[in-house]
């Protein structure tokens, strides 16, 4: 039966393709060599600014060198790479390609369409809101150039990885003001609760 060979390769830094031979070797079956070209590089470069920094979120301006080239942007938690033993750009990129692809499979799509329709793959400058995050916990965001291949089911990384360390605030014990307003209704009492501004979480 046939079997799908995929190879991963440091992303190509030079302005022009770089080639390679793959050969596939067999007992008692002809060698079957294959020419591979990898594509150039493709020059793009981007900035990563985090602002808005609070205790369970952030937000991140992306800025894009070319605004028709794909990239990758994402975050995960410092502890998750060393619990994974991602140590380097290729296992980082391998494990995003791993984990994009199952999900892509699961769902029936292209590996283009469910990264663009999930919000993984962006085009030009944007400004990305992280939530539903950990107070006091690092966080690494992350962007790297692509480019997809003509159907989108697969594609080239195209530059090395960009990226950002952000850490959130951990709660500190002060006054706050809180506006509450109660409704009473017979039997039932109705609470409204305003936290002026503040954006962290709160019991009642």
């Amino acid at each position: 039966s046939a079997t799908a060979i995929v190879l991963n390769a440091a992303y190509n830094t030079e302005e022009s393709p770089r080639n390679a031979t793959l050969t596939v070797k067999y007992p008692e079956a002809e060698d079957v060599v294959v020419e591979l070209t990898q594509l150039a590089s493709s020059g793009d470069a981007y900035t990563i600014e985090a602002k808005d920094i609070k205790v369970n979120q952030f937000a991140t301006d992306i800025t894009a060198q070319n605004d028709d080239n794909y990239y990758v942007a994402y975050m995960s938690e410092v502890t998750y790479f060393k619990d994974m033993g991602i140590a380097d750009e290729e296992t980082l990129i391998l494990d995003d390609y791993n984990f994009f692809l199952s999900y892509a499979d699961a769902y029936g799509y292209t590996i283009r369409d469910f990264m663009i329709n999930m919000g993984l793959a962006f085009q030009g400058d944007n400004t990305i809101d992280w939530t539903s995050l950990v107070p006091g916990c690092d966080y690494v965001v992350y962007v790297y150039g692509v480019q997809f291949n003509e159907d989108g089911s697969d594609y080239t990384v195209t530059t090395p990885i960009y990226y950002e360390v952000v850490t959130t605030p951990i709660n500190t014990i002060g006054e706050q003001n809180f506006d509450v307003t109660v409704e009473v209704d017979g039997p039932s009492a109705y609470i409204s609760i305003d936290p002026q501004g503040y954006t962290g979480y709160y019991f009642t």
